[in-house]
């Protein structure tokens, strides 16, 4: 277990982020599937593009991860 596999999100942006219909760059960049509307974004009032501002070293390790293995492409 490590303290740095982990965001803090909202439930329904989470499930976003769980499907891997969402993920981030190590600069903080949100990055939105090819399977998810963006129109869905804008309803929630999520602005996109957005950039949430530069993950750690540590934090970058498991993104990395979640870019490679969950995000859908």
């Amino acid at each position: 277990l490590s303290g740095f596999n982990g965001l803090m999100l909202a439930p329904h942006v989470d499930h976003l982020f769980d499907k891997g219909l969402i993920s981030f760059s190590n600069d903080g960049d949100l990055l939105v599937s090819s399977k998810l509307n963006i129109a869905l974004l804008q309803q929630w009032g999520i602005k996109f593009p957005l950039n949430v501002g530069p993950f750690s070293d540590c934090q970058c390790i498991f993104l990395e991860y979640h870019r490679t293995r969950v995000l859908k492409k």
